[in-house]
């Protein structure tokens, strides 16, 4: 919950931000800006009274996300959330932490991705996905 008398700032991230993705290219880079942003920020004006916070979604049923007609990618992929979920757990991380993956199946998916993987391996498999949804 937001207090009274301090701001807020969210920065609408994405997973696309965290590694390279092959048909996304100006997406992602983007979405990776405003993280390290939104988490820069975060430290320089939490003692003001600002809470800053990027939030990183994957695959949201936004009006302009079902209007590109995606696929399904794979049996593994995290389904996609609706955008009232995203803002609930926005609003609850909120002052709490300076970025956050929203769903718990995009925070396993990550950490298999950012951990587990190769960077390389990551990347083409973020790319193999984007050619799949978009039927590229």
């Amino acid at each position: 919950m937001v207090e009274r008398g301090r701001g807020a700032v969210v920065v609408v991230s994405s997973l696309a931000g965290f590694q390279g993705s092959g048909f996304i290219s100006l997406y992602g880079a983007t979405k990776a800006f405003g993280r390290i942003l939104a988490e820069a920020l975060w430290y320089e004006w939490r003692k003001r009274g600002v809470d800053v916070i990027a939030c990183c979604a994957g695959a949201t049923a936004t009006p302009n996300y079902i209007n590109s007609n995606p696929a399904k990618s794979s049996l593994f992929a995290p389904r996609v959330q609706s955008p009232e979920e995203v803002a609930d757990e926005c609003l609850r991380k909120m002052g709490k932490v300076p970025s956050f993956i929203s769903g718990r199946e995009n925070r396993i998916a990550s950490f298999f991705l950012h951990r587990i993987l190769t960077r390389r391996i990551a990347v083409i498999i973020m790319g193999e996905n984007t050619r799949k949804i978009y039927q590229m």
